[in-house]
């Protein structure tokens, strides 16, 4: 019996796989880019709630308050503020959402006078942390 072949164009099929593709692509690009009210951890466990989105020429930046949350002695306490670059999503911070015991806490960070004093220093408003830490 004589073998048959079928001809079978892949010009179809390998368009439909490079627009899933891009489609994918696109919503990982879309879901990485940080916005305001994310947490993040570095490496040195310090928790970074981003409060704002700056728009440069160069790309956004990011702009935060740090937290020490499990500090090796004494209470829990605000370490600094902080803007990150363009480059924030890759530089060693990884997403967290924040625990009940973490956003406890934070609500004990703000009602410290001492940690109010230098929040609002550095120009955040505690109302909006904690409209971003529920």
């Amino acid at each position: 019996m004589p073998k048959t072949y079928i001809a079978i164009s892949l010009a179809p099929v390998l368009k439909e796989i490079v627009e899933n593709k891009m489609r994918l692509q696109s919503i990982i690009e879309a879901k990485a880019e940080p916005k305001a009210g994310d947490t993040y951890v570095d490496r040195k466990g310090q928790v970074t709630i981003l409060v704002r989105t700056l728009r440069t020429k160069f790309g956004p930046k990011w702009e935060g308050p740090s937290f020490e949350l499990n500090p090796k002695y004494g209470d829990p306490y605000f370490a600094g503020g902080w803007t990150f670059g363009t480059d924030f999503p890759n530089t060693g911070f990884k997403a967290k959402k924040l625990s009940a015991k973490d956003k406890k806490s934070l609500k004990q960070i703000f009602k410290n006078p001492e940690d109010i004093d230098r929040l609002e220093d550095e120009g955040y408003r505690i109302s909006e942390l904690e409209r971003y830490i529920r």
